[in-house]
C-alpha cells in the first residue's frame, strides 16, 4: 500500500514547474480587427442613447415649460426659426414674428389660431343682440374667445358665454360661417368659427372676465357703433341671413371701410 501510496501522491519536485508557470501572469492576445469592432460598436450605441435623450428632452420641453428658441433649435438641428411677415388689420399694418420651419420640406408650423364668436340673440324675430365692450379698446364686440388645447369649438362656445356674459347655454347652435382673412385682426392671424345662439327673453346678461359692459342693440343700428376686429361684417352678415328668413330684402350697408371687405365663407342659411 506504501508503493502505491507514493505513486499516486504527486512529488514536489515534479509539481514545481507547474506551479511556476501558474503563478506567472498571462498574455492575450487581442484581435486588431475585433477590438476595432467593438470600439466602433460601442461609439454607435452610446450616440443612440444620446439621441433618445435629446429627443425626449425636447418633446418634455416643445409641450410644457415654454422653451426659448434657442434652446429648442440645440436639440432639434432639423428645425430652424424662419421669419415670417403677414398684414393684419384694421388698419392694415404690416407685422413680422417667427415660425417653426423644418429644414427637409419647409413646412412651416406657424398656423392661425382658431377662436370663436358668438351671435347671442333675443328678442322677436332675433331683432336683438347681445354685444360686450371690451375694456382694452372700449369697441363693441361679439362675444368671443380662443380655442383652447383639448377642446373643440362648441364647448369653448359653452365657456367663453359663461365667463363673459354669466349665461348657461341651453339652445342649439347655428353656425353662420368661417372668418380667416389674414387681415381681420391686427392683433394676429385667427380664423374664427362664427355661431349664433338665442337667449331666453328673461335672461339677462353681465358683463365678466375682459368685458367692460354688455350692450344690447337692434340689428337696424348696427352701422351706428364702433366695432373691434372685423365684427362689423360679422353682424351685417348676420343681419343679411336674418331678413332673407323673414322673406326680406336684405338692408343697405351704411358702411363701406376696409373691415367689411374681407374674405369669409358663410353658410347657405340659418337654422
Amino acid at each position: 500500500s506504501s508503493i502505491l501510496l507514493s505513486f499516486a501522491r504527486p512529488s514536489k519536485r515534479l509539481m514545481l514547474p507547474y506551479l511556476r508557470n501558474a503563478a506567472r501572469p498571462r498574455r492575450t492576445t487581442v484581435d486588431p480587427y475585433h477590438y476595432t469592432l467593438s470600439v466602433r460598436l460601442n461609439i454607435v450605441l452610446s450616440l443612440i442613447l444620446v439621441a433618445l435623450v435629446a429627443r425626449n428632452l425636447y418633446d418634455d420641453g416643445g409641450s410644457s415649460n415654454g422653451n426659448s428658441a434657442d434652446q429648442l433649435t440645440m436639440a432639434t438641428p432639423s428645425y430652424q426659426i424662419n421669419k415670417q411677415t403677414w398684414h393684419g388689420g384694421p388698419p392694415p399694418r404690416e407685422h413680422s414674428g417667427s415660425c417653426w420651419c423644418n429644414d427637409e420640406d419647409k413646412y412651416c408650423l406657424c398656423t392661425p389660431n382658431f377662436t370663436i364668436d358668438l351671435i347671442v340673440t333675443s328678442g322677436d324675430n332675433d331683432e336683438y343682440v347681445w354685444l360686450v365692450r371690451r375694456s382694452d379698446t372700449g369697441q363693441l364686440a361679439t362675444m368671443g374667445g380662443f380655442v383652447e388645447l383639448s377642446e373643440n369649438a362648441e364647448a369653448t362656445v359653452k365657456r367663453e358665454l359663461q365667463e363673459e356674459m354669466g349665461i348657461q347655454l341651453s339652445s342649439p347652435l347655428s353656425l353662420l360661417g368661417i372668418f380667416s382673412d389674414p387681415g381681420r385682426d391686427n392683433r394676429r392671424q385667427t380664423a374664427s368659427a362664427v355661431f349664433v345662439a338665442r337667449i331666453g327673453a328673461h335672461d339677462e346678461p353681465h358683463a365678466g372676465d375682459d368685458a367692460k359692459e354688455v350692450v344690447r342693440i337692434s340689428l337696424d343700428e348696427i352701422e351706428d357703433h364702433d366695432y373691434f376686429s372685423d365684427h362689423v361684417t360679422i353682424l351685417m352678415d348676420y343681419r343679411d341671413k336674418v331678413r332673407a328668413k323673414q322673406g326680406k330684402e336684405p338692408a343697405k350697408r351704411r358702411r363701406a371701410d376696409y373691415s367689411t371687405n374681407i374674405a369669409r365663407t358663410l353658410c347657405a342659411s340659418l337654422h
